[in-house]
């Protein structure tokens, strides 16, 4: 996750008492959030954030002095993803 982004995630979490687990390419998600809800009883709303990493097309932008683009370039980069796992609602 992006800097700014990430500690105001992770400090949120912390001060509201939600676990962050950062978590590896393959691992399934699904099943870490179904082991943590076996071995804990949560409230309503978010109870968990699993932060993973993926690959996504970015682009490069070149401008000139007056902001017109001059340039696109594509590549991958990995990008952060947030999954907020919620308890249902009732």
């Amino acid at each position: 996750m992006a800097g700014r982004f990430s500690r105001r995630v992770r400090g949120s979490a912390k001060a509201h008492g939600i676990p962050v687990i950062d978590c590896r390419r393959g691992e399934k998600k699904h099943q870490i959030a179904e082991e943590y809800l076996a071995t804990h009883t949560v409230r309503r709303g978010v109870f968990l954030i699993l932060v993973a990493r993926a690959v996504a097309p970015v682009w490069d932008v070149f401008r000139s002095a007056k902001g017109i683009i001059r340039h696109l370039t594509k590549k991958t980069a990995f990008i952060g993803v947030v999954r907020l796992v919620r308890a249902a609602w009732s």
